[in-house]
């Protein structure tokens, strides 16, 4: 498989946190008004909650970069999301489930792209606010949740191929293609976003309900009509309860330092599990140091299970201008492996990180998710280091039980030319 690390990277949100920064990846997504609820539950304990339903909110989550719709280089041809949705009553106005828009923060100049309508059917249009194809037959249930698999395929055909995967079954309920090319269909250089910015004086009337959204992107090869897709569900996020190998960074309250070393009760009931920002933290200011953390709680994983990456969630901030961020790491039977995870300005930020594979190299195995296994941490930047730590709780587990079937092969469509002078309509 050949998916794309730069593009799928950062998006992937479970809800398990205890605390909401942790999945308000603040440096590259704009989120207001998304928080975490606990009674429409896929995976885990919790899932999210788009509110819709206050005039202005913006309840917003990024899913890709900067351009991806229109990039048509061939490793970023077909687009995947997946997630689990539902509502509480039916919008009282069409609302967006995929936005785009040209600002990083999703919180203006936005144009609609799939859309939930006031009868909940699904429907797609282009960047010019044309509808493309049907509306679903399926809807969006006030009662539980939905699985959806939305794909984009921009390489296959000339045009772009747009289809909805509504469940596990044998076949899509709208697989089409749109007739329109990549620059026809997409706002040029637009973020993509789960959610809408709802402009001033405008609401929804509902909340919609999600849980385990993913996003990934492939070269044509990956395509979900030639290799059949997995169903990607998000375990994990359990807090750490202890010190890992590594504790070179110095417990802190406020601006004194408590410790020299990564205090275990800064882990299993202070701070780690929880936001609060510079009131107590972890903090490093020495160049090349390292912290590790390691949870004894129970593997959270189904069996079996396929582990398609890892993800790790922090909040952090640099201890001041000229700083450097620090990488995330993970420590796996006496082998570490970095990331590059950092810290963007002297504020707290949420942050994510991925790993495809285990450190040491070759495929997660379920047994990585074993208690007291997996160490997760930090260390600080090799020159100008300067960055503290208010929140870490253990990997995201991102990957499937089962696969999908293979979806509809793209055909291209055929249009009908008019009747002239009494021939038949002719196909172009």
């Amino acid at each position: 498989m050949a998916w794309d690390l730069f593009y799928y990277k950062a998006f992937a949100y479970s809800f398990e946190e205890d605390d909401k920064d942790a999945f308000t990846i603040s440096q590259l997504v704009g989120v207001v008004n998304v928080t975490r609820q606990t009674s429409r539950v896929q995976t885990g304990a919790a899932g999210g909650d788009f509110d819709y339903s206050v005039n202005g909110n913006r309840p917003v989550l990024r899913t890709g970069a900067l351009g991806e719709l229109t990039d048509t280089t061939a490793d970023r041809q077909v687009i995947l999301r997946r997630g689990y949705f539902g509502l509480d009553v039916a919008p009282t106005s069409e609302a967006a489930l995929l936005y785009i828009s040209t600002d990083s923060t999703g919180v203006s100049g936005g144009t609609k792209l799939l859309c939930f309508g006031t009868d909940r059917k699904l429907r797609w249009y282009d960047k010019n606010g044309n509808q493309v194809g049907d509306a679903s037959t399926t809807l969006l249930p006030t009662a539980g949740l939905q699985e959806l698999t939305i794909t984009i395929n921009k390489a296959t055909l000339s045009t772009v191929w747009l289809s909805l995967k509504f469940g596990t079954g044998a076949s899509e309920e709208l697989a089409f293609d749109t007739g329109l090319t990549v620059t026809q269909m997409f706002a040029t250089l637009g973020y993509l976003f789960w959610g809408e910015a709802l402009g001033a004086g405008v609401n929804r009337g509902c909340h919609l309900y999600v849980d385990d959204l993913t996003s990934r992107n492939g070269a044509v090869a990956e395509s979900p009509h030639l290799v059949a897709y997995p169903r990607l569900n998000i375990y994990g996020s359990v807090n750490p309860t202890g010190v890992g190998f590594y504790s070179a960074w110095d417990s802190m309250t406020n601006n004194t330092v408590d410790n020299v070393s990564s205090l275990a009760s800064y882990v299993d009931d202070g701070e780690l599990p929880t936001h609060d920002g510079d009131t107590s933290h972890l903090q490093s200011t020495t160049n090349n140091e390292k912290f590790t953390l390691v949870s004894t709680v129970a593997n959270p994983l189904p069996d079996p299970f396929t582990i398609a990456w890892v993800a790790i969630n922090a909040v952090l901030r640099l201890t001041g201008a000229g700083k450097i961020a620090p990488g995330a790491m993970l420590r796996l039977a006496g082998t570490d492996d970095f990331g590059t995870i950092g810290a963007s300005s002297a504020s707290f930020a949420g942050a994510q990180d991925v790993f495809p594979t285990k450190p040491g190299g070759g495929a997660w195995a379920r047994a990585n998710a074993d208690a007291s296994t997996l160490e997760h941490g930090f260390t600080s930047a090799p020159s100008d280091a300067g960055a503290r730590v208010t929140l870490m709780l253990g990997p995201l587990w991102v990957g499937s039980e089962s696969d999908l079937p293979l979806l509809t092969t793209p055909i291209q469509r055929q249009f009908s030319a008019p009747t002239l002078m009494g021939m038949s309509p002719g196909i172009i």
